[in-house]
């Protein structure tokens, strides 16, 4: 009976998937778990901040868009025209605006995946990090962000075989790594 290599393909997907979000979100845990106080405070700040400077950068721009339409309709005293502020946005600050805006989703999701768990560490085992709640939350995350990546649906569909092929991939993977980072 031979094996169809998609299958296989499909195994070792998420195999190495789940092993490099296994290590991913370990290490980030231990990381976060380590500088505990600054670290749960940080991340979420510095998502809220990029979103913070990223809605102020939209609603400025669009601001500007507004004004130069009143001044070529109806007004002509209306131009803010060459202002410093407005020279210095176009410059320097409207080209930056897509990766505060990127800077903020990964500090969101590094938030998801690295602080709510070491916080959730903390407070039901305040000796330290090492042990099962450790390794049930980087398995429950790292195979459900593997299941997400295989359900957003990039490759077409799949088949029930090549579907249970990636799963028990994606098991043996984070089962796999834990087991070694023990």
């Amino acid at each position: 009976m031979a094996v169809n290599a998609c299958y296989v393909r499909s195994l070792f997907k998420g195999l190495f998937l789940s092993t490099g979000l296994s290590i991913f979100i370990h290490f980030g845990i231990m990381v976060v778990y380590s500088y505990l106080p600054l670290s749960s405070l940080l991340m979420p700040c510095l998502a809220v901040l990029c979103f913070i400077i990223f809605g102020i950068n939209i609603r400025y721009e669009r601001y500007l868009d507004v004004n130069e339409v009143f001044y070529k309709t109806i007004a002509v005293d209306f131009r803010s025209g060459n202002s410093l502020p407005r020279k210095f946005f176009i410059r320097y600050i409207r080209p930056l605006n897509p990766y505060v805006g990127f800077l903020g989703t990964i500090a969101g999701v590094l938030s998801v995946l690295w602080v709510v768990p070491a916080l959730i560490i903390y407070y039901a085992v305040h000796p330290g990090p090492d042990g099962s709640l450790l390794n049930v939350c980087v398995f429950l995350l790292s195979v459900g962000a593997a299941a997400l990546f295989f359900l957003s649906g990039k490759d077409g569909p799949h088949s029930f075989m090549d579907k249970l092929a990636f799963f028990t991939g994606t098991v043996i993977g984070s089962a796999g790594t834990i087991i070694a980072l023990l």
